[in-house]
């Protein structure tokens, strides 16, 4: 027999895309599904396609609630459910055909507590952004969980997807660690469903396929920077670092503090009222030195996208090429990242390593010296974080 798996939708005000959503997990191949929409006291007309497509298939159960938030939609949800499993659609986004049916082979072939899947964002103007990670089999002991929760944090590596939507979860642990999560949040509750998810759990499967389609629109309250959008910000940052102090001591205050500035900065950066301008965590200590300069920027990720952004308001310096090992992992508007290999005939005055840690950088390092490259035209200087004193 094989498990039943709850899905839950949460649904407010999203009868522009809502039928898609529950079209695409009606239509899953996996059959034995339960599908629990709760209307959290929407006034667009979403209630009643909950209730025709409830009307067509007997798996589909709705609720009709009053208005309380997402946390408390998605938790009435959980409480419902009857399955052995548990998954979370956001009611704007749709899912691969596939997805159930793949995710519940591969959490029973692994015996693991959770599989989670890489996504695709998905922009109006039909650009794609495609997420998605090695498969890999996860330990989580206190330790790695830490780990995992540092590299989440400094954005050194991204082993896990860390939203709920990209999870099939035993039911019995998803229901512990939601319950956790404090009802009166309005917004981020993946954040701590994360920290919460890999302190319960013991083990993890990713799988690399992008089975999940993120809808990118200014709709949504994280693209609306508005004071009470800051205002219902700032009890996340609360809650995730009470969570992490009291879960996992040993991380370190001072990087709460970055990480509490940088969802702050993702806040500002996704608002559709400021596209003209963006903040940058981190900065290149030594610009001054690149001018007039051709340079190559090695490394994608937080630190990488900050020196990008930054020196690219120089006009005398000349970014010629940006580089990642896990290009594909990244796809831009504004520039492209390349393969490392395209730099070894490539003619430049400067290569910029942008990553954090030194070791990470001496490695590196020894890499490219190893194809060639001359150490004096390296260059690796620890990044100004925003908020911290040089």
């Amino acid at each position: 027999m094989q498990p039943k798996v709850s899905v839950v939708v949460p649904v407010y005000n999203t009868k522009k895309y809502l039928s898609e959503c529950l079209q695409s997990i009606t239509s899953q191949t996996y059959k034995n599904l339960e599908i629990i929409v709760v209307d959290d006291g929407s006034t667009d007309g979403s209630d009643k396609i909950c209730d025709y497509f409830s009307s067509k298939d007997r798996r589909i159960k709705v609720i009709h609630k009053k208005n309380e938030g997402v946390v408390v939609a998605r938790k009435t949800g959980y409480e419902m459910a009857t399955g052995e499993y548990l998954a979370t659609v956001d009611s704007d986004d749709w899912i691969e055909p596939t997805m159930y049916q793949d995710m519940v082979e591969e959490i029973l072939k692994e015996n693991v507590d959770f599989v989670s899947v890489g996504y695709c964002r998905e922009y109006a103007d039909g650009i794609k952004k495609t997420s998605t990670q090695t498969k890999k089999y996860i330990i989580l002991d206190n330790s790695h969980s830490q780990d995992i929760l540092k590299e989440t944090i400094t954005g050194t590596r991204s082993c896990l997807v860390f939203m709920q939507w990209s999870k099939l979860v035993k039911a019995d642990i998803q229901k512990k660690v939601f319950s956790a999560i404090p009802n009166y949040l309005q917004t981020g509750d993946d954040d701590l469903n994360f920290i919460y998810l890999l302190y319960y759990s013991t083990s993890a499967l990713q799988i690399e396929k992008p089975y999940y389609h993120y809808r990118m629109h200014g709709e949504s309250l994280s693209n609306e920077l508005t004071g009470s959008a800051f205002r219902n910000y700032l009890p996340l940052l609360y809650e995730t670092d009470i969570a992490i102090m009291n879960l996992y001591p040993c991380i370190e205050h001072s990087l709460l503090d970055l990480w509490d500035v940088k969802r702050c900065v993702s806040l500002l950066n996704r608002s559709k009222q400021n596209k003209a301008w963006l903040i940058n965590m981190y900065k290149f200590p030594y610009p001054k030195k690149l001018i007039k300069k051709s340079v190559v920027i090695y490394g994608a990720g937080n630190v990488g996208q900050g020196f990008i952004s930054d020196l690219s308001l120089y006009e005398n310096i000349k970014i010629v090429k940006w580089v990642d090992k896990n290009y594909k992992r990244y796809s831009f508007e504004y520039r492209t990242v390349e393969p490392v290999e395209s730099i070894y005939t490539l003619s430049f005055d400067y290569l910029i390593i942008a990553v954090l840690n030194k070791n990470t950088a001496s490695e590196i390092i020894h890499e490219l010296e190893q194809r060639g490259i001359t150490l004096d035209k390296i260059l690796w200087e620890k990044p100004i974080v925003m908020g911290e004193s040089i």
